[in-house]
């Protein structure tokens, strides 16, 4: 009998936490979450993404992604204090690479795209070139 009220109170736990986050989300203004931004007062929605994330030279790591509706276009920058450059591409939600890989030197910045429009969900993916390690990466996509 002890474990089905441990197990009712977590669930009514989750429950509470989960309905509270969707009032949050529900209620909240575009221009207070800054990993979505809005582009110059216009409706068009991008990706403003900066973090560090590790990155490995043997095989391909998820960084980000999104649901596009526009043409997009991304920019990332490989800051120049990390260890080395770094390989960028993007997947359809199939699985399918549609841009890149796209070698970015330490310190510079690479474009990728374009993302046809209403192509649906995408996932950008890194992979060190040389050496495996924290990379801080800034990914910004436009149209």
């Amino acid at each position: 009998m002890k474990s089905i009220k441990v197990l009712l109170s977590f669930v009514l736990s989750i429950m509470l936490v989960t309905t509270s986050m969707l009032t949050v989300f529900a209620v909240s203004d575009s221009n207070s979450d800054p990993s979505v931004s809005s582009d110059k007062g216009n409706d068009i929605m991008y990706i403003n993404w900066s973090s560090s994330v590790y990155l490995t030279t043997y095989s391909w790591n998820n960084i980000t992604g999104s649901n596009n509706v526009f043409t997009e276009y991304i920019n990332v920058t490989n800051h120049g204090n990390n260890n080395g450059a770094v390989w960028i591409r993007v997947l359809d939600g199939y699985g399918n690479v549609i841009c890149g890989p796209t070698y970015i030197a330490a310190g510079t910045t690479g474009t990728l795209g374009p993302i046809p429009y209403n192509s649906g969900t995408y996932t950008i993916q890194g992979k060190a070139y040389s050496v495996s390690d924290d990379y801080y990466l800034n990914i910004r996509t436009y149209s």
